[in-house]
């Protein structure tokens, strides 16, 4: 069984964070807005759309990827609301576009 039981505490109703994505990214060049896909989560909504590791984030929502911090992309992918992001994508020599879907995989159990 791959569950996790968490006791609960004075946070308990706060909303828990988490890459609801399964996408984990670099910036293999420091200080430089540049970001590849270092892992993808198997069976994440990233996994399931097709994405890959060392696929090369270009776009997100429309918008350029090198005008997103490293750390707006995470928040973006810790979303706890369920939606659509869409991504363009770099693969070899390919550009590919991917919509995922953010669902929040946990279950409440009392």
């Amino acid at each position: 069984d791959n569950g996790m039981l968490i006791r609960r505490n004075n946070y308990f109703r706060n909303k828990f964070r988490y890459n609801a994505s399964g996408i984990e990214l670099i910036t293999p060049v420091l200080d430089f807005p540049y970001y590849v896909i270092s892992e993808i989560r198997e069976n994440s909504p990233a996994d399931k759309a097709g994405l890959m590791k060392d696929d090369i984030l270009i776009e997100v929502e429309s918008q350029k990827a090198f005008t997103y911090s490293l750390n707006e992309l995470i928040n973006l992918f810790q979303s706890t609301e369920e939606k659509n992001i869409s991504l363009l994508i770099q693969r070899e020599n390919d550009y590919l576009r991917f919509n995922i879907k953010l669902e929040n995989e946990l279950e409440i159990v009392n």
